[in-house]
């Protein structure tokens, strides 16, 4: 792994017009949960306590900035979220999706400092119609060594927006 994290490091330095993010070892823990019914996802959604993300329900896109929004039943079932929390020294990020089971699927990462994967983070354009949100999702990428394919991504979590 130190190989190809010092061949990495330098072609990002010979090579700066590139813009490669910087990438270090590191790895996670990821805690996953199936829960069956809306209103327990909801719940469960709102114990974690999200600082940010974003919330994809029935009839209603929307990012926030400072804690979940208070619930509007107008906006139909919670399909799928990205947030992030901080506890203590973590950053714990928050996947949920529709399972195609009828239930959704809660994961949640936890970054650790040293693991068996490389990570960068880097930045996606939000779709932002009216631009009165933020513009740039923040993730951060692990990749894990594969003997087929080399460092595939394994998972890239949101931490934030810019």
């Amino acid at each position: 792994m130190m190989d190809i994290l010092d061949a990495y490091r330098r072609v990002a330095a010979e090579n700066k017009d590139y813009d490669l993010p910087a990438l270090r070892q590191g790895g996670y823990k990821a805690n996953h949960e199936t829960i069956d019914t809306p209103q327990t996802v909801w719940e469960k959604l709102v114990l974690l306590t999200p600082r940010q993300g974003w919330l994809l329900f029935q009839s209603a896109q929307m990012p926030f900035l400072d804690g979940l929004p208070e619930r509007n039943p107008i906006w139909g079932v919670l399909l799928a979220a990205e947030a992030y929390t901080q506890r203590a020294d973590e950053v714990l990020s928050i996947a949920l999706e529709e399972n195609g089971l009828g239930g959704w699927n809660l994961t949640t990462y936890t970054h650790l400092g040293e693991g068996d994967c490389l990570c960068d983070e880097l930045e996606q354009l939000a779709y932002n119609p009216g631009n009165d949100g933020p513009r740039k999702l923040k993730y951060r990428r692990y990749w894990r060594h594969d003997e087929r394919q080399g460092y595939a991504q394994a998972v890239a979590c949101f931490i934030g927006f810019e």
